[in-house]
């Protein structure tokens, strides 16, 4: 029965998490801004309310209300979505006679507004988390990486696996960089380009020489650079046309494409076979993303993994220290333990609240000033770790 109740809340979980990705952008594009804006608010309202219900009752007979609630998530934010698309669709219903009524609709209409602002305002702290969630993901990689190594029978050939995988990153990022210099918006960009990877290579050498860092960690560091970058400089080609036309299917020099035609012949088949298998989930996603560039979306997708990945960290880090344990009441945690528990069990409001603040982003078009000043960010802290954090174990790191 454990187990069931496991399964079903896991899956209700990611559920009600593939609808926020697809719903908010999905209302943007049939009833607008304002309609986003308001099931954003609806959506970060619920959620809190089923994470405070969490923290009052996760170790009390009680408990299984969070659980009920968990489990109907996917059927409530449907309803959720139906309602703000009839409140704030483009056609606006008559307004009610009554003064009670009129009151309570004036709000509702300046609800998305208040959230906009509010959203707007926290930018700053929105660069802050995904600077710091970076960081934290491309750190915990690198230690990932140096367990295993110390922890495998064979070493050296694990050893040898990452550092071919770093040198497939350093690859990649070289190439998608200097695709990047031919599409540089303006001076300003190709000039805070080069400072970034001046740099990325200046601190890339400090971690290797005080042996606070390995080959995996500043690949990784380069990677993210060149990924936002890339979205910088006007490359829309290689997304209108699709990476799969634009790289795979590119004709060479010599007048045919990478690829032989019987692969090519294959692999098209095979997403054939998908697209026939999972046709109504395709068209729907399709015309999801209809409502942002394929740009937008990427990145888009990369935040939101990324601070999702960060807090499952936050997570297994506490679990580690002996912080996190549901039998104990929040008041009895110790003050650091408390407020990564609070972070945790809200961690669902934070990720919607930063996924709407960049859809906000995507349509007013101020993308660029907040991508420089998240690179430059990370960069910092980066460079602060390396300065403040200990020596890490591990002999291979600076050979």
């Amino acid at each position: 029965m454990a187990l069931f109740s496991f399964i079903l809340g896991f899956t209700a979980n990611i559920s009600s998490f593939a609808q926020v990705l697809l719903y908010l952008p999905l209302a943007l594009d049939i009833a607008g801004k304002e309609a986003m804006l308001a099931l954003s608010l609806l959506l970060s309202v619920t959620f809190a309310f089923q994470a405070t219900v969490h923290l009052v009752t996760r170790n009390t007979r009680l408990r299984p209300l969070s659980r009920t609630l968990t489990i109907l998530q996917p059927l409530l934010i449907p309803i959720i979505l139906l309602i703000t698309l009839n409140i704030y669709s483009g056609s606006h219903p008559p307004l009610p006679t009554t003064s009670q009524l009129s009151f309570v609709w004036s709000i509702l209409r300046q609800l998305p507004g208040w959230w906009e602002t509010a959203l707007r305002t926290s930018s700053p702290l929105f660069v802050i988390l995904e600077g710091m969630s970076t960081l934290l993901c491309i750190q915990a990689l690198s230690r990932f990486s140096m367990r295993k190594i110390q922890q495998s029978a064979s070493p050296d050939l694990l050893q040898l696996v990452f550092l071919i995988a770093s040198a497939l990153v350093y690859v990649l990022s070289a190439y998608f960089l200097w695709e990047s210099y031919d599409a540089v918006p303006d001076r300003i960009s190709a000039t805070l380009i080069g400072v970034t990877i001046t740099s990325i290579v200046f601190l890339s050498g400090i971690s290797f020489a005080v042996q606070k860092g390995n080959v995996v960690e500043t690949s990784l560091m380069l990677a993210y650079a060149v990924f936002q970058i890339f979205h910088l400089s006007n490359r829309p080609e290689m997304y209108t046309a699709g990476i799969w036309q634009q790289v795979i299917r590119s004709t060479g020099k010599n007048g045919h494409p990478p690829l032989p035609p019987l692969v090519l012949q294959s692999l098209d088949a095979i997403s054939g076979l998908v697209r026939h298998t999972v046709g109504a989930g395709v068209e729907f996603v399709s015309a999801v993303s209809s409502a942002l560039p394929l740009p937008v979306l990427v990145g888009l997708f990369y935040r939101i993994a990324v601070l999702y990945a960060a807090s499952r960290i936050i997570l297994a880090l506490k679990k580690q220290n002996e912080g996190y344990e549901e039998t104990k009441r929040l008041s009895e945690e110790e003050p650091a333990a408390r407020v990564m528990t609070v972070i945790i069990t809200y961690a669902r409001l934070i990720l919607i609240a930063v996924y709407t603040h960049l859809l906000l982003l995507s349509s007013s078009g101020h993308q660029s000033f907040w991508r420089w000043l998240n690179v430059f960010l990370t960069i910092t802290l980066w460079g602060i770790e390396l300065r403040i954090g200990g020596t890490d174990d591990g002999h291979w790191k600076s050979e």
